[in-house]
């Protein structure tokens, strides 16, 4: 799955006033946390970069826009966020009426969402505007059940959902005009939070403390699993490169590469 698997730690505390700058030879995921988790893993050479408490808590989903703009929701009050995707810096947008679960945009730019209103309300495929929150609902999410989770559209338009199984994750193709929802696969990995494509058609997962790549035909794992240290549940493919810096004064900031094990699903 990647080119490079060389670990790699830096620290930066109060005491030591240390810039930590690691240079991204290309493009990148991001991954949020239920617990405040900021991370990113180069697309390239798998290193992972971690950088607790840096975003708002309970963000359940992240989705990177057409025009280059990351977004996260929903937090504790239902709220969407514009993420810094480098340091992981938020603003506030606005306030929203839906608990999401996953969230992705259409190739045409409209925001879509798996969200449910309680613990044991059915999930509702919907989509959501970003002028003022409200929300068209395109209909219950068909055959999936009441926990749908991460969302992801490929490059050709097709809509993706995942939800957990007991142990397995299932996945699913859904019908992004009547929320009909189509079995691919269940598989044991827990890999059944956040869905993300990069431009080559590849599928990526993220599931808590996991992070691995999917087959799109059978949701079955492809290579090696990442292995991380959080609460991970939203995840964004970002496609331009950047350079990564952490600076801290006040705890620690902390990047490190996690260990890679390979996976006996394939």
């Amino acid at each position: 799955m990647f080119a490079s698997r060389t670990a790699s730690i830096c620290l930066v505390s109060m005491v030591s006033l240390t810039m930590c700058q690691q240079a991204l030879a290309g493009p990148f995921f991001v991954l949020v946390g239920w617990r405040g988790e900021f991370a990113r893993i180069d697309a390239t050479t798998g290193e992972v970069y971690e950088s607790p408490q840096t975003v708002p808590l309970r963000l359940q989903a992240l989705a990177f826009s057409p025009d280059g703009i990351l977004y996260a929701g929903p937090g504790e009050e239902r709220d969407l966020f514009t993420v810094d995707p480098v340091d992981g810096t938020t603003n506030h947008l606005l306030s929203i009426d839906s608990d999401i679960r996953g969230m992705a945009f259409s190739p045409e730019g409209d925001l879509y969402v798996v969200a449910r209103e309680e613990q044991t309300a059915p999930t509702v495929l919907r989509i959501i505007s970003l002028t003022d929150g409200s929300h068209t609902d395109v209909g219950v999410l068909g055959g999936v059940g009441l926990h749908a989770q991460g969302l992801a559209f490929s490059q050709d338009g097709q809509l993706y959902t995942v939800r957990p199984n007991g142990d397995d994750y299932d996945l699913y193709t859904v019908n992004p005009d009547t929320a009909e929802a189509h079995f691919i696969g269940s598989h044991t990995g827990g890999l059944h939070q956040g869905l993300a494509f990069t431009p080559d058609g590849s599928l990526y997962a993220v599931g808590y403390s996991a992070f691995a790549q999917l087959n799109p035909g059978n949701g079955a794992i492809i290579g090696d699993t990442i292995e991380l240290s959080g609460d991970y549940r939203g995840l964004a493919f970002i496609p331009e490169p950047t350079t990564l810096v952490l600076l801290s004064l006040s705890g620690l900031a902390l990047l490190r590469r996690r260990s890679l094990h390979s996976n006996r699903s394939t």
